[in-house]
């Protein structure tokens, strides 16, 4: 089965490693993220920090944006979480390097997001 991720590309399915996570292990990798930044990123501390994590997560379960951040932890506990990472050139273990997939609550969706901060 493919996904068709280019973080997954060339990838066998021996070199991937995945597995399932809860919300705030999500949240906690999104905010620290948000908050400290990364290689070539500002950091935006604390409150701000929040807030961006807070974006990225009503974005991940499909909550509207200014859904109230009591509904969007009901709709991300309703969610399947799962962190994965590969032995593959994009995932070069350099400071920043993540790949997360969301199965939303109403099982038809599905979202990734993957990133590094790598050259």
């Amino acid at each position: 089965m493919s996904l068709g991720l280019e973080s997954l590309e060339e990838t066998a399915v021996e070199q991937i490693t995945a597995y399932h996570t809860t919300p705030p292990d999500i949240f906690n990798i999104i905010f620290s993220l948000s908050a400290y930044g990364g290689t070539y990123s500002r950091e935006k501390m604390g409150a701000y920090g929040r807030l961006e994590a807070w974006q990225f997560m009503r974005g991940l379960v499909g909550v509207e944006a200014e859904t109230s951040v009591a509904s969007a932890s009901e709709s991300a506990e309703r969610t399947t979480w799962v962190y994965y990472e590969a032995s593959n050139d994009r995932f070069l273990h350099a400071l920043v390097w993540f790949g997360m997939a969301a199965l939303r609550p109403d099982g038809r969706s599905l979202v990734v997001l993957a990133g590094s901060d790598t050259d």
